[in-house]
């Protein structure tokens, strides 16, 4: 629930969307960034992330606009397998429909490292 809510406030589409969705959603953003988090409620890391994001502006990261959108595994069953997910949280970062990189667990400073360097 705590994940629920607080992307709710983050997302410009839904809360939680379907894989498919997700890919079309970041497809129909050419030039913009979408920042895809996949999660669970019960994965410490994955609060981590949610408590990091929502204390920060990761917007200001970035110089261009970025969409979040955010996947509970145990919600959206297939999305660990679609995206290949090993690893909780795991953070995509695509351009339009091109992913640029792929991050695996949250470490604060790793993770706005990886942000900043894509």
């Amino acid at each position: 629930m705590l994940f629920r809510k607080f992307w709710t406030t983050l997302l410009l589409a839904t809360t939680i969307l379907t894989c498919c969705s997700t890919i079309s959603v970041a497809e129909n953003q050419p030039r913009n960034l979408s920042l895809i988090v996949i999660g669970a409620d019960w994965c410490p890391a994955c609060v981590q992330l949610a408590k990091f994001v929502n204390d920060n502006n990761v917007y200001d990261l970035k110089d261009e606009i970025m969409i979040f959108h955010y996947i509970d595994i145990d919600e959206e069953k297939d999305a660990a397998k679609q995206f290949k997910v090993k690893k909780l949280p795991t953070s995509f970062l695509y351009h339009g429909k091109d992913l640029i990189s792929k991050k695996e667990g949250f470490r604060k400073t790793e993770w706005v490292k990886w942000l900043k360097e894509q």
